[in-house]
């Protein structure tokens, strides 16, 4: 996320009621240790600046003064860096002031910009080829106009406009009246204003004309001329919807003047206002602060011919208490990559009736709608918007410092493909998609396809531009392959089978870890694999079209065969050792439900345990058991069947010497199969439990049944012969 530096000025001229005297003049601090002629002023941010100038000796200054208002206290600040010098051009813009050109014993070109904030200057662009002083200047919607004055000795009418955006000057048309010197200018609104000083064709007296520059038309126009008597080196300011002019001299040297005017530009008229207090002056200088003009410093020449430093405060007769508009601004859009127009919404508050905008870097790079759409940046980098919005209060200034930021777009990526495989041209990241959704963890410059579709690759750098390329698959072509058994045992073997798609003609098959390690058959069979672990496959085929190779890492598993299990032999109970599961086996026979760990014999024969551990694989042992006897089994005589043999109808009865709560009987042939089973509870007889169950064995075969009685406490056995013939 960046983050955006926002730099609001606000004309305060509306914001704070006229609540002294109206059109009355105060006497404030005086500033400096001494008096000066030809200094500048300007303010910034609710205060004023005031310095460099000169006195009667050719002396010049570069002290620089700030201007507390509601202290009333001039603190002293930063020298002007560059050389001492008077009659020099200072503005201000909504958030740094500017002071440039004047005389030193030489024509100054410079010009300087001072932050006020942190009290630093900055050497800017120069002003035009040749050096100047004399001019005039004035300030609309954040750039800086200046010309007319003295350089190399003769009178100008050049003008030209600085823009502190990108700290260039462009010369503009021509002053449309006399080439002049010591003019007066002041901004009202989107226009400036220019009048009075001297024309070369009457040297040391002042004039009055007065002209209007209108920045959208790039022309002059001539207004009402100044009623007052004519003059040069006043002083003039602007106060909402106002200029104010006066002070001055009418012939150098011997006719300073302390009149005061205000001219309303919509009457194109001019008012005659109290005098400045201060005495008659020329070279005086100033500035506003909340609707409030402050003049001061300069020459009396009226008997005295003293330097001032004394400055005054003056409270207009007009209203300044309006709703000012407050500038407020929104694009349809901030931070984006390669080309975009844009739109620009006007949220200002307190009714706008005019508007500027200022957009560098655009194209176009200014409007006066409200709000202007098709605004284009095409150009990587970061650019400010500046909205000026006026009404009939006064005007607001917004400034958005890198408000807009333009990336350049990654190159347009391309997709080429080699059979199944889409490689995308080199870029920072990557995504796939297929058929317009995002396949999962495919962010790698290649992918492998598995299907046919409309595959989209999208590139992105670090600022999160992207770009994309789009192919449409219609058919694949590439290898694949399955096996009978991806999950083997130790020294066990499985098959391969082709399965590709692109018409191969021949096959080469790798099998990392199996024997044999290779085959060109198309489906390779008897591959076994000796040797624990986790294996590769690759096919390789050949068609038509060429090579492509499959490689599917970790497809067969090859799990340990489980140790030989142990046969631990208890009377005639075998227990095999410990697995997952088991199988009793009798003469390579599986024995019904013989799957618990251990087994109760039956009969004479082999008995075998084939055991199996968690991944399937087994392993087995065998063991001989000889039985001598069938009663041997067990040999408590208590136990006894009635008839034996028997036709299937008999009797079983059990005295005990223990509680025995219940019993399960069990009858198995001599296979072991299970042919009968039951529990039961038994009875009491001398007070010793007993047991007695009649059971009926209707369509067995003849031959050798086994009989087993159990409880949580015995277990009996006996042989039953059934004849029924």
């Amino acid at each position: 996320m960046k983050y955006k530096i926002l730099l609001l000025a606000i004309s305060f001229c509306g914001i704070f009621a006229n609540t002294f005297a109206q059109n009355t003049w105060l006497q404030k601090a005086s500033v400096g240790t001494a008096g000066r002629m030809g200094a500048v002023a300007f303010s910034v941010g609710g205060k004023g600046y005031m310095g460099t100038g000169g006195d009667f000796l050719s002396i010049y200054y570069k002290d620089f003064w700030e201007y507390d208002p509601i202290l009333n206290t001039w603190t002293q600040k930063a020298d002007f860096p560059g050389t001492a010098r008077y009659r020099s051009l200072g503005m201000a813009t909504s958030t740094k002031g500017y002071l440039g050109t004047g005389y030193n014993g030489t024509d100054s070109k410079d010009l300087y910009e001072y932050d006020p904030v942190l009290n630093t200057w900055t050497a800017k662009a120069n002003l035009g080829p040749i050096g100047r002083f004399g001019a005039v200047s004035f300030v609309i919607g954040g750039k800086i106009y200046a010309g007319t004055g003295i350089k190399s000795g003769a009178y100008a009418k050049d003008f030209w406009e600085y823009n502190t955006g990108n700290d260039t000057w462009t010369q503009q048309a021509d002053f449309g009246g006399e080439a002049k010197i010591y003019a007066t200018g002041f901004s009202i609104g989107a226009n400036g204003y220019l009048g009075t000083g001297v024309e070369f064709t009457n040297i040391g007296f002042g004039t009055t004309d007065f002209w209007l520059y209108d920045t959208t038309l790039n022309s002059w126009f001539q207004k009402a001329d100044f009623p007052g008597t004519k003059r040069s080196e006043a002083v003039g300011l602007s106060i909402g919807d106002y200029g104010l002019m006066g002070t001055g001299t009418s012939n150098w040297g011997i006719g300073a003047l302390k009149d005061f005017w205000k001219y309303d530009p919509t009457t194109d008229t001019w008012t005659a206002l109290a005098n400045y207090p201060g005495g008659a002056v020329e070279e005086a200088t100033g500035f506003v602060i909340n609707c409030k003009a402050y003049v001061g410093t300069g020459f009396n020449n009226d008997n005295t011919g003293t330097l001032k430093k004394t400055f005054y405060e003056y409270t207009p007769d007009f209203s300044c208490s309006g709703a000012l508009p407050q500038s407020i601004l929104q694009a349809s859009d901030t931070v984006f990559c390669g080309q975009e127009c844009l739109s620009f919404f006007d949220n200002s508050l307190n009714a706008p009736t005019g508007w500027q905008w200022f957009f560098p870097g655009a194209t176009p790079d200014n409007s006066s709608l409200q709000n202007p759409t098709g605004i284009c940046y095409s150009t990587p980098g970061e650019y400010d918007v500046t909205l000026i919005t006026s009404n009939a209060f006064g005007n607001d200034t917004l400034v958005l410092v890198n408000y807009i930021t333009v990336y350049a777009a990654p190159s347009q990526p391309s997709i080429t493909q080699s059979n199944d495989t889409l490689t995308c041209s080199a870029a920072d990241n990557y995504q796939w998609f297929l058929d317009g959704n995002i396949i999962p963890g495919a962010t790698d410059q290649e992918y492998i396809m598995i299907q046919t579709g409309t595959y989209i690759v999208e590139v992105s750098d670090s600022n999160g531009c992207t770009a994309s390329d789009t192919l449409i698959v219609t058919q694949l072509t590439f290898p694949n392959f399955s096996a009978a058994d991806q999950s083997l045992c130790q020294k066990f073997c499985t098959d391969f089978f082709d399965q590709s798609t692109n018409d191969p003609t021949s096959w080469q098959w790798i099998f990392e870890g199996g024997s044999p390690s290779t085959s060109t058959l198309q489906n390779p069979t008897n591959i076994c694999y000796n040797s624990i672990g986790v294996y590769d496959v690759t096919l390789i085929t050949t068609s038509a079209n060429g090579k492509d190779t499959l490689l599917l890492s970790n497809y067969i598993t090859v799990n340990a065969t489980p140790p030989f299990p142990t046969i631990t032999q208890n009377g005639y109970v075998l227990t095999s050792s410990a697995a997952t599961t088991y199988q009793w086996q009798l003469n390579s026979n599986d024995l019904a439900g013989a799957t618990d760990q251990s087994y109760t014999v039956l009969q004479t024969g082999t008995y075998t345990v084939i055991i199996s551990d968690s991944n399937g694989c087994k392993n087995s042992a065998s063991t001989y058991v000889l039985i001598t006897g069938i009663d041997a089994l067990n040999g408590n005589l208590n136990f006894s069947i009635t008839p034996n043999p028997s036709n299937g109808s008999f009797t079983i009865e059990m005295n005990f010497g223990n509680e025995i709560e219940s019993l399960e009987i069990e009858i198995v042939n001599a296979l072991g199969q299970l042919i009968y089973s039951s529990k039961d509870f038994t009875s009491t007889q001398n007070n010793f439990p007993s047991f007695k169950k009649e059971i009926q064995l209707i369509d067995v075969a003849d031959g050798i049944y086994f009989i087993t009685l159990r409880s949580d406490k015995i277990s009996l056995q006996k042989k039953l012969v059934i004849v029924k013939n």
